[in-house]
């Protein structure tokens, strides 16, 4: 506010207030010196280049949200297809894990019946001893007349 307006409006306040109500309404306009005063064309320049950063930054932001949606795009095909990988290869081990043990199964089956197998062929072997000699001696009961 140059010194010519502030003292016209000084007056102005003087004519329609008192002194003192005027002086306090200068009191909190501080002077500033006209060299100091923005004009219109600064402030449209100063608009302009504000609204051209604000511009700026906002295509910059909406590339890098680009950028990150397709990145994050990227990582999360990555990652499906990794976890994909990751459960065909787990199921791969699960079915080797169970023909494994199916395997194991059947030859502890086969095992099983084998001793079953071999256990009668003892128990036979063993029984017709036994008869053997209890015919044996049978026979000699019978030949010595011992019942007779």
């Amino acid at each position: 506010m140059s010194e010519a307006l502030r003292s016209r409006l000084y007056d102005w306040f003087c004519e329609h207030l008192d002194e003192s109500t005027a002086e306090y309404a200068m009191s909190c306009l501080s002077p500033v010196p006209v060299s100091e005063l923005a004009t219109k064309s600064d402030i449209a320049r100063l608009e302009t280049a504000t609204k051209s950063d604000i511009a700026r930054l906002e295509t910059a932001t909406k590339s890098d949200i680009a950028r990150l949606e397709t990145a994050t795009r990227k990582d999360f095909a990555r990652l499906e297809t990794a976890t994909r990988d990751d459960i065909a290869r787990l199921d791969a081990k699960f079915e080797a894990d169970r023909m494994r043990r199916d395997d194991q199964r059947e030859a502890d089956r086969k095992e099983a019946a084998a001793q079953r197998e071999a256990d009668r062929k003892e128990a036979r072997h063993q029984f017709r001893w036994l008869a053997g000699i209890g015919v044996s001696i049978l026979g000699v009961v019978v030949g010595l007349g011992i019942f007779s």
